[in-house]
């Protein structure tokens, strides 16, 4: 019972001081950066259908869960630990790794685009609906006519809805991305060799 309560007080400590507790104890460096460090020494960091030109979709699994834990974007460097000094291979590595990110951004940047010629369209024709359904109230046809008008005052609403929904949430979410994306294409890199991984003896 004694070693129940004790870790139902740990987990109450643990949720009362939240995310930073974990990562400051296992990732903060002395200079203020937390650092993520990624094996590259057991494998091939490429993705074997892409050559040099792009990395291992699991690299990016393993980084973006890191980075997306981090609180208001802190700053952080990524510290690939490999077997040999080839400084060829780290280049190619470094050039993919920002590539990655470069074209995540430009993705975000088009479906942005997209997203606001969408709600633009959608605006327009909730208005013009809604001007219909306005417009219809000013005739007496009977129960259809009261029925169609109702119809046309709703599907307005649906489309205005839509429109005001892809620029408050879609949108947002989306410039999240892409400042998320931005940020990681400029991240700090370095490598560290299998000698001096624990050393601090790197290569930026």
């Amino acid at each position: 019972m004694a070693r129940d309560n004790d870790q139902v007080k740990k987990a109450f400590e643990l949720v009362r001081l939240g995310d930073e507790a974990v990562l400051k104890e296992n990732y903060l460096n002395e200079d203020g950066v937390y650092h993520l460090e990624v094996d590259l020494r057991k494998s091939s960091p490429f993705d074997p259908y892409a050559g040099t030109r792009a990395l291992d979709p699991s690299l990016f699994t393993y980084v973006d869960s890191f980075r997306k834990a981090m609180v208001n974007l802190a700053p952080i460097a990524v510290d690939f630990l490999v077997e040999d000094p080839r400084q060829e291979e780290e280049r190619l590595i470094e050039e993919a790794f920002r590539r990655h990110y470069r074209m995540e951004l430009c993705e975000c940047q088009r479906e942005r685009k997209r997203l606001k010629i969408v709600s633009a369209v959608f605006l327009l024709v909730g208005a013009l609906l809604l001007a219909l359904a306005i417009a219809m109230g000013f005739t007496d046809f009977g129960l259809v006519d009261d029925v169609i008008g109702e119809i046309v005052s709703i599907a307005a609403w649906v489309f205005v809805w839509a429109a005001v929904e892809k620029v408050f949430f879609d949108l947002r979410d989306l410039k999240k991305d892409a400042i998320y994306n931005a940020v990681m294409s400029l991240t700090d890199i370095s490598f560290k060799r299998r000698g001096n991984a624990d050393a601090g003896n790197d290569r930026p």
